[in-house]
């Protein structure tokens, strides 16, 4: 059987995408948990009432965003200060961001956590 160089570079292309859905291996049991990190929830709007509430964890002038697809509407709240523990899952969220007719666009993709715990340290 002949594979043509197109179908071959196609299916490299094709599995390559897959694997960027799915996240990187871990070496270490700390960079699968958050314990008690404070940080805080922030609201991204997708479309004129579609809203994507992160959790954001600072490190110096960086932040790194998660997903919680549970998150409880009662911390949906933008800026809301609070202290997390979670697990991080090996799957990733899309974020989405409008474009000027209110059609959603990929903005970045964020890691998904499953939150043990939270706590609300200030409104």
């Amino acid at each position: 059987m002949i594979i043509s160089r197109n179908y071959l570079v196609g299916l490299i292309i094709f599995i390559s995408l897959i694997s960027c859905e799915k996240d990187e291996n871990f070496n270490d049991a700390n960079e699968q948990t958050l314990n008690n990190q404070s940080g805080f929830i922030k609201n991204f709007v997708a479309t004129r009432g579609d809203y994507q509430w992160l959790v954001g964890i600072k490190n110096g002038i960086d932040t790194t965003y998660y997903f919680d697809k549970n998150l409880d509407k009662k911390y949906k709240s933008d800026y809301l200060e609070i202290k997390v523990n979670a697990n991080m899952t090996n799957d990733s969220t899309v974020i989405y961001k409008p474009l000027p007719n209110d059609i959603p666009t990929t903005d970045f993709k964020v890691r998904n956590i499953e939150i043990i715990n939270i706590k609300v340290v200030k409104n």
